[in-house]
């Protein structure tokens, strides 16, 4: 039996009704708070269900999980009571890998794959980063890519004490994401939108094109203005791409 709530799962507008599931992974750093208003921006036939990862939000209390394929697993041990009905995986940047990921441990293990995987604002993965892993850098040169990036909020930069129990869930993440190397398996038969702003440094539009080589299915690719955090400045278009994709793909 599903239970009625769970530590991975921000369920602010329970759709008990829904008959589909929209699992919102977050980006490196980030919290399931993120997407905390997609579900009233989103149909009503779909049930938004934002991921909190461990060390994270809600979570911060518990360690973070140190690499990437058992954050993947834990993650789908987590999510199984709720993939009872058709379900799509989105995620933002680190949240995009963890979703590919998830996806293609759950063909390998002949479990129930998402009607469609929407990768937002990451290179595709086979491609090395160009630039210096942020997870290596100081706190204060990571603070400084990640302010230029438009992940910290002012009020987070001007609390020492926010900062100092954010930077070691930062550097956790990318630590998690600099060192992973996404192995060579077929392409993703699952359909797949991609997502990016036309400024973002870290995701420009060739590395999103380059998405290609993982998907045997129908890909879409999609371009806002804006930069790594493109979906912030304006959700409206975003989201109204997100459910015509999800409206397409997602089982009568």
């Amino acid at each position: 039996m599903k239970p009625a709530s769970s530590p991975w799962l921000l369920r602010r507008a329970p759709r008990d009704d829904a008959r589909a599931r929209l699992f919102c992974l977050p980006f490196a750093g980030g919290s399931a708070s993120a997407y905390r208003d997609w579900g009233e921006r989103l149909p009503n036939w779909l049930e938004v269900l934002p991921v909190e990862l461990p060390g994270h939000g809600m979570r911060l209390g518990e360690p973070t999980i140190a690499d990437l394929l058992p954050l993947v697993e834990a993650i789908l041990v987590g999510l199984a009571p709720w993939m009872d009905r058709p379900f799509a995986l989105f995620g933002h940047s680190m949240g995009a890998l963890l979703a590919f990921e998830a996806t293609r441990l759950l063909r390998a293990r002949r479990g129930p794959l998402p009607f469609l995987l929407a990768v937002s604002g990451y290179r595709a993965p086979h491609l090395p980063d160009p630039e210096e892993p942020i997870g290596k850098l100081s706190s204060d040169e990571m603070l400084a890519r990640l302010t230029r990036l438009g992940g910290m909020p002012p009020e987070v930069l001007r609390s020492q004490e926010l900062l100092q129990l954010l930077v070691p869930v930062f550097r956790a993440d990318f630590n998690i994401t600099d060192a992973w190397s996404s192995p060579d398996e077929p392409p993703l038969e699952t359909p797949m939108l991609v997502l990016g702003g036309l400024h973002d440094p870290r995701a420009p539009r060739p590395s999103l094109e380059a998405w290609a080589r993982h998907s045997a299915g129908p890909l879409s690719l999609v371009m806002f203005p804006g930069d790594h955090f493109y979906h912030r400045a304006a959700p409206g278009p975003v989201l109204q791409h997100l459910a015509d994709a999800l409206a397409r793909h997602a089982p009568r």
